[in-house]
């Protein structure tokens, strides 16, 4: 996992990247088990209606998101049926990508997208 990873590249480092994963250690401690079992229920749920998703598709990830493999965009890009599908990687990003550094490129790439769909007449 990233958090397994994190750890072993900064364990015996000083400074914020240990702090940051004691903060990261103490926010997963609080959180309830019974949560994490239904997350990981649902993920469990919704991975085969991937496939079902045909609407045009946007995704944006943070290379340096700690809540969310980066690995995941990529799944789910390969997994969805959409005819109309993007996928961004921020080197500089973390799981907040509005709140980033690079919130400006998140915003045109979103700007970008929606210019680009193609709209259907409603039947």
């Amino acid at each position: 996992s990233q958090m397994a990873r994190l750890i072993k590249t900064s364990w015996n480092t000083s400074g914020s990247k240990t702090d940051f994963i004691r903060s990261q250690l103490e926010k997963a401690a609080q959180t309830p088990l019974q949560s994490v079992r239904q997350f990981r229920r649902l993920i469990q749920t919704a991975k085969p209606a991937l496939a079902e998703i045909t609407v045009p598709l946007c995704i944006i990830q943070g290379e340096q998101d700690e809540v969310i493999e980066p690995r995941s965009a990529e799944f789910v890009y390969n997994a969805v049926a959409s005819a109309q599908k993007e996928v961004h990687y921020l080197q500089e990003s973390e799981h907040m990508l509005c709140y980033g550094p690079e919130v400006e490129t998140v915003k045109q790439l979103v700007l970008e997208f929606l210019a680009s769909v193609q709209i259907s007449p409603a039947v």
